[in-house]
């Protein structure tokens, strides 16, 4: 089968599929080149769409990720309230405190 013929069914451009076969470093140059069947069926998993419990692991991966982000960033904002409290003379305990809990957080 031809990769054009194969992203035709697979209702994808040959682009795509040409960059995927790049990933998969498969032996295929061009949208007319063959693809034997080992390579048609690593190219249609790879577009295959993902389970239900995938979808939910991934999406949970990226939740995680942006929290851990967020909490980055407040220690670094509180960070930066702490010094410029030392600078003024001021009391920075409570905001050391709070920058503990953070990274207790993470």
């Amino acid at each position: 089968m031809r990769l054009y013929e194969l992203a035709q069914k697979l209702n994808v451009t040959s682009a795509d599929l040409l960059r995927r076969a790049s990933e998969l470093e498969l032996d295929v140059a061009t949208a007319i080149s063959s693809v034997d069947a080992d390579a048609e069926a690593a190219l249609r998993t790879g577009l295959m769409p993902p389970t239900i419990e995938e979808a939910a692991k991934r999406r949970e991966a990226r939740e995680a990720k942006a929290a851990a982000l967020l909490l980055q960033t407040k220690i670094e904002q509180l960070q930066r309230q702490i010094e410029q409290a030392v600078q003024d003379g001021k009391d920075h305990n409570k905001l050391v405190e709070e920058q503990e809990r953070a990274r207790a957080e993470l």
